[in-house]
């Protein structure tokens, strides 16, 4: 079992509807080949769940007026404002999402959603949280998505953790740069202690990598120097 694990501060470009461009800036990460990896999972990490579609043309939303026809809710509301919403398809199909989701009753804004699905055989797992005053309705303030990939003998399980509207701005000249001490100053979460040892494992290896190379030339030397 291979465990890899990136990270990117930067900025998120709208450029359309369900349009985005991720724009690295800062970069620390594991991965032998780059973002190879992450790259194929990015359009999870901006979900839009007041679309037609929650991910580009894939998933109908739930919380579409159009597609209420593909799903059966269920909604309990207690003495406060918050309505708790739960939906599940009429159909079995991939397009279509199951969960629940906190939903202001006033405003039928969406505090926050949880749903799970299937999808070119990708199942994923999704906790959506907004800002809890309403602000920036559209981006969530956070969003984690648990993925789980099998194919010919290969499994992949990734974990997305995307967090908006961090602190500090970056100016646009920073791009594409690999500082693990910059990712350290500006991560917005404490890394879990597995993340932190993927970090210790891969810079181990760093140094085993680097000692095995030094001693490779040393030996090539003395060779040379013996003929």
């Amino acid at each position: 079992q291979r465990e890899f694990l990136s990270e990117t501060y930067g900025k998120l470009r709208l450029l359309g509807e369900n349009d985005y461009r991720l724009d690295r800036q800062i970069i620390s990460n594991t991965e032998p080949h780059g973002n190879e990896i992450t790259d194929a999972f990015t359009e999870y990490i901006v979900p839009d769940i007041y679309g037609m579609t929650i991910y580009d043309d894939k998933i109908l939303s739930p919380f579409y007026r159009k597609n209420r026809m593909y799903y059966r809710y269920t909604i309990q509301q207690d003495s406060t404002n918050i309505a708790q919403v739960s939906f599940q398809p009429f159909l079995r199909h991939t397009q279509l999402v199951k969960g629940n989701a906190a939903v202001d009753v006033n405003t039928g804004r969406i505090i926050s959603v949880v749903f799970d699905g299937e999808f070119d055989m990708i199942k994923f797992h999704v906790n959506i949280v907004h800002e809890s005053d309403g602000t920036n309705s559209v981006l969530p303030l956070r969003c984690q998505s648990d993925l789980k990939f099998n194919f010919l003998g290969n499994r992949i399980t990734s974990r997305f953790l995307a967090i908006y509207n961090c602190q500090e701005t970056l100016p646009d000249s920073v791009r594409n740069v690999t500082d693990k001490a910059k990712m350290d100053s500006l991560r917005p979460v404490v890394l879990r202690k597995d993340e932190e040892e993927i970090y210790q494992r891969f810079y181990q290896n760093q140094e085993k990598q680097i000692v095995s190379a030094i001693k490779t030339d040393t030996l090539e030397t003395v060779i040379i120097d013996n003929d």
